[in-house]
Formats: structure tokens, C-alpha cells, sequence
């Protein structure tokens, strides 16, 4: 969602398939696109049936923390999307995800299938909730954006409107939890460069080490080095079931101790990587 258009904004980065259309009564900015939240939505064109019950993912880049916040929805709400104030409701295909207690819901929110009975709910990397549910087979119905669609087959009937700002979207496979780290770290990266990003780890703090020192043919910290370095100092795999994840900086630049304990959980964490700030690889 980039420019200040309904034409710019409603290209598909993928392919040239499954090109976009706005209603009436969105607002378009450099920061993205915003619904009114009453009569405004985006056809995307894609039937949900076209999503494999055991492979999917719908992700979303929130702006400011809003409200309501409506990003995909389709008939009978299998694949409904639901922001509220400081909850996320995820229905993926018939499997429901709820996130409550949340001081916001802006940045990247991604619910994700990976197989038949795993389902995930992540916001800026990371993982929220979890399902076993087996999901069951769909029906026709037509994604949309910025409401909720009641109707099934080729046909559009919204029921509820919302006005969150939208940054960014995809819908595709099921991803694994490397993929969805990296998902997160190219669409953090990429509104980092369009000076619209969201919370840490990309922040303006001034000038860093290597701001100053320049030459350095590698580096490496738990503290950012370098305001232009896009990731996190670590990689880090817990015990519990070797899953593995970027560890990024909090808001001072260091080394986010609650999105590692979040994700080790009660068990153990072990660096698998220890990343080179230097821009040298």
C-alpha cells in the first residue's frame, strides 16, 4: 500500500494477477491506505477456495494502533480477520485465533496454516497462540479488505466496516516459523525505508558506534551498532522444540530480553547466530 492513489496502492507485487479495487471513501497517503468505517472496502479478487486447507497464510502491516481494524474477511467469516481496540481475531480457515490484552495492534500481524492441523498467530515475529484444529473444506467466496463479507460464492455483501491504516498485505502459502521471521524482517525493512515503520527494532537513537566508525570489517553485539542495520544481533533456537528466531532490540537500541523470554518460554535458549553488524555479511 504505497502512494497516494487507489491505482497505486491496488497493484499486486506478486505477479500482475489478482490486481486490486477500492471503493469509494478511503483515504490514500504515503503512509498507506485507510477505510472510512462505514461504507469503504477493497476487492481483492482471490476466492478462498483458492487457499489449500493445508497450506495458507493472510498477513497485514498496521499503521497507528486503531480502533477497528478489518483486513480479510470472506463469506460466512472462514477467513475473517478482526482487530479490535487490544484484541486480534484470527478465523484461518475455519480455525479461530484470539490474542486479547494487546497495548497494540499495529505492525505486522500474520495468521498462518502450515498443515493440516498447525495453525499460528504472529504479530513482529512474534508468535501469539497456537491450534491443532484440523480445518474443513470451503466454499466460494471473494477476499476483501477493510470489511467483513457475509456473502459466499463470486458475490460481495459487507456486514461491518472498519478504519484501520493498511501498509501492506499478503495472502499465499502456509509459512513455517523461519518464514514468517523473514516475512516480518523484509516487510519491517522495506517500511523502515519508506520512513513508515513501526515500534522496534528500526529506530532513530542519534549516532551508534559504527555510525561513527565506519570501517569496521565486522561486528558484533547484543547492543545495536549501526542505525542503517536492518535485523537483530541473534538468532536464538529454544529447547522445547528447537524451533528457531531472530531476537531483535527494544526501543533503546538493546537487546530484546522480552521477546526472548516470550519465545524460550520455560525452557532453555541457545545463539544458533550471531549476526555481523558491520553491512560486510
Amino acid at each position: 500500500m504505497v502512494g497516494a492513489s487507489a491505482a497505486a496502492c491496488a497493484q499486486n507485487l506478486k505477479s500482475a494477477s489478482f490486481t486490486g479495487t477500492f471503493t469509494s471513501g478511503w483515504t490514500f497517503a504515503s503512509t498507506g491506505a485507510t477505510p472510512n468505517g462505514t461504507s469503504a472496502y477493497a476487492n481483492t479478487f482471490i476466492n478462498q477456495n483458492t487457499l489449500t486447507t493445508t497450506s495458507n497464510h493472510l498477513s497485514v502491516y498496521g499503521g497507528t494502533s486503531d480502533t477497528t481494524r478489518i483486513h480479510y474477511s470472506q463469506g460466512a467469516k472462514d477467513n475473517l480477520f478482526l482487530q479490535i481496540a487490544n484484541y486480534i481475531l484470527s478465523r484461518n480457515l475455519n480455525i479461530q485465533l484470539f490474542q486479547s490484552g494487546l497495548t497494540s495492534n499495529s505492525g505486522l500481524i500474520l495468521a498462518s496454516r502450515s498443515s493440516l492441523n498447525v495453525t499460528k498467530l504472529f504479530r513482529n515475529d512474534v508468535e501469539l497462540q497456537s491450534s491443532t484444529g484440523a480445518t474443513t473444506n470451503q466454499t466460494d467466496s471473494l477476499i476483501i479488505l477493510g470489511a467483513v463479507n457475509d456473502a459466499t460464492f463470486a458475490t460481495i455483501s459487507p456486514v461491518s466496516y472498519g478504519n484501520g491504516e493498511i501498509r501492506f498485505n499478503s495472502i499465499g502459502d502456509g509459512l513455517t516459523d523461519t518464514e514468517a521471521s523473514d516475512l516480518y524482517t523484509a516487510v519491517q525493512g522495506f517500511n523502515t525505508t519508506l520512513d513508515r515503520y513501526v515500534g522496534a527494532p528500526w529506530y532513530d537513537n542519534g549516532e551508534l558506534l559504527l555510525d561513527a566508525y565506519p570501517d569496521s570489517a565486522a561486528a558484533y553485539s547484543l547492543r545495536k551498532l549501526r542505525n542503517n542495520y536492518i535485523g537483530g544481533p541473534i538468532r536464538v533456537r529454544r529447547s522445547s522444540d528447537n524451533e528457531e528466531q531472530d531476537i531483535y532490540f527494544d526501543a533503546n537500541g538493546e537487546l530484546d530480553i522480552t521477546q526472548l523470554t516470550t519465545f524460550c518460554g520455560a525452557g532453555d535458549g541457545f545463539v544458533k547466530t550471531w549476526y555481523d553488524q558491520s553491512g560486510n555479511g
